[in-house]
């Protein structure tokens, strides 16, 4: 099997909000998307993480955004859709991690983020455009 060398990743959204009046049980709502973009004749490539979290009754006073890129290199002639697997796996657990610490940190219970199965069926290898992410509900 062909491999992705995993570079590194970098914050580049983070967006909390925390304006609750009382503790109670929050029902919260979650998007997620995963996009990978490829470098024009190299083989190198970026996968965007994005984690968009909001209370379904009272969106405006808790909110939670996150965007995490990670930067990868792939062996030459991989899949796309492999490349879009394995990078996933690589790099959703640092978004895990970043996701509960944050909760923790606000002095909230830690939020652990479920992780999607990838499989065929659900990654679309478009022609490396960036997509047009759907517009949240509510967004601080």
């Amino acid at each position: 099997m062909a491999g992705i060398k995993f570079n590194g990743y970098i914050v580049n959204e983070l967006d909390f909000t925390n304006e609750l009046k009382q503790a109670g049980n929050l029902n919260i709502s979650t998007r997620a998307s995963y996009n990978v973009q490829y470098a024009n004749g190299e083989n190198r490539c970026i996968a965007t993480c994005v984690i968009d979290m909001m209370d379904e009754k009272q969106p405006n006073d808790f909110n939670f955004k996150i965007s995490v890129r990670g930067m990868f290199e792939y062996e030459a002639g991989m899949d796309k859709k492999e490349i879009h697997k394995q990078t996933y796996d690589e790099l959703f657990p640092f978004v895990r991690v970043i996701v509960a610490n944050t909760f923790t940190n606000a002095g909230l219970p830690p939020m652990m983020v479920q992780k999607i199965e990838m499989n065929d069926d659900n990654i679309n290898v478009g022609d490396n455009k960036p997509q047009e992410e759907e517009k949240p509900k509510f967004y601080s």
